[in-house]
């Protein structure tokens, strides 16, 4: 005989808990696994903004390069281009350049644009993307898909003095 909470005598024991019970593990398991994929994504998230930060910051580089490479030339010599830019193994750049004119008329009163377009080499886009495969469904994304749009695009006029 034992007594309950509210004095009176019952006639049943009570029996200590030992252990938990399956669903309170598999509660507890689910919470775990929950937390542990937030976690894996959010590394996901990081790894792709750092990767896509360091390609932007050496496409700006490509870009400054090709225009300060044009300085000293004359604006007759500088032509549309296309080129790439290997910069490692994992990185390749594909670099436009197009020459325009500002302003419609004579040419050798106006001075031209030169735009210079840099643009992920389409055998690299899945640079960076460490868990792209395992989470492809979570943002709606396929692994792998091409990116299209640039990284960079500097323009730039160029005047040219007549005396």
């Amino acid at each position: 005989m034992s007594l309950n909470k509210a004095g009176e005598v019952s006639a049943t024991k009570s029996v200590p808990e030992k252990g938990f019970a399956l669903v309170e593990v598999l509660v507890a398991f689910s919470i775990l696994l929950g937390g542990f994929s937030l976690y894996l994504w959010q590394l996901r998230q990081q790894s792709r903004s750092q990767a896509d930060l360091y390609r932007r910051q050496i496409a700006l580089e490509a870009a400054k390069s090709d225009l300060e490479s044009l300085q000293g030339l004359s604006r007759d010599l500088i032509r549309d281009t296309s080129y790439f830019v290997a910069v490692s193994e994992k990185l390749r750049l594909r670099l436009n350049r197009k020459l325009g004119d500002t302003v419609m008329g004579s040419p050798s009163l106006f001075p031209k644009e030169v735009q210079v377009t840099v643009y992920p080499d389409s055998s690299e886009a899945a640079f960076g993307q460490v868990f792209e495969p395992l989470f492809a469904w979570m943002d709606g994304s396929e692994a792998g898909e091409p990116e299209t749009q640039p990284l960079v695009r500097l323009t730039q006029r160029i005047p040219e003095y007549q005396w």
